[in-house]
């Protein structure tokens, strides 16, 4: 299969901030690979670290460089990785998607062969991020429904502190803290067209979120004796 990718020069990458660039032309060896920007091919680097870390002393101090470099350049090279993620995005899409078709079973025999630690592994990381996986889980509803927009948490954070941390309905103070945390509703529920835009949020306690369910506000409001 081949697989088209953005050629472009050394001196183009270097104005871009990149460490890598594709000239199209296969290296003195045959590859036709990426390369850095000191213009070794990168399928070269690969076959010369492979030879390197055969050496378990070498392996473990480059182990321990490469961590140390991480840490102490987090952010510039989260920010190489995800430019360079968005300029290959359709390259990598192709190659996903050919590998899944050769390898329909690999990831569900990966599964059962790993299913105890990988769902040890989910309920730690649920104990862990709450807030995370509760803000997955409503995204993925609204995407099912698919529901207009989408809301984050620092919205969310805003939208408590204008409530002045009670209730919308009932006014009672909220808590931040399980088993009582509070609830993010839909007003107009997504699976009765609302959107998830922050407009549609509203913070209430869990005997109040328990009550409305999926209902509109006005027929909460009629089942509570408030709306003839």
């Amino acid at each position: 299969m081949v697989i088209a990718m953005q050629i472009s020069s050394k001196k183009e990458a270097l104005a871009r901030g990149l460490n890598r660039y594709f000239t199209g032309k296969p290296c003195k060896r045959g590859h036709l690979s990426e390369r850095n920007i000191h213009g070794m091919c990168m399928e070269c680097e690969r076959e010369r670290d492979r030879e390197r870390f055969k050496n378990p002393e070498r392996r473990a101090a480059n182990i321990e460089r490469s961590r140390r470099f991480y840490a102490e350049n987090k952010e510039e090279f989260l920010d190489k990785c995800r430019e360079r993620h968005q300029m290959n995005r359709d390259q990598r899409l192709v190659v996903q998607a050919e590998w899944r078709r050769k390898n329909p079973n690999n990831r569900t025999d990966w599964y059962l062969k790993n299913r105890e630690k990988e769902l040890q592994r989910s309920r730690q990381y649920g104990k862990d991020n709450p807030e995370k996986v509760s803000d997955w889980c409503r995204k993925r509803r609204a995407r099912k429904n698919n529901a207009e927009g989408q809301h984050s948490p620092a919205e969310v954070t805003d939208l408590f502190a204008r409530q002045r941390g009670l209730c919308a309905s009932c006014k009672s103070k909220l808590s931040v803290r399980k088993p009582n945390r509070y609830h993010i509703d839909h007003i107009v529920p997504i699976s009765k067209g609302g959107s998830d835009w922050i407009s549609n949020i509203q913070l209430l306690c869990p005997p109040c979120n328990s009550s409305k369910k999926d209902k509109l506000p006005e027929e909460w409001a009629r089942s509570r004796g408030m709306l003839i």
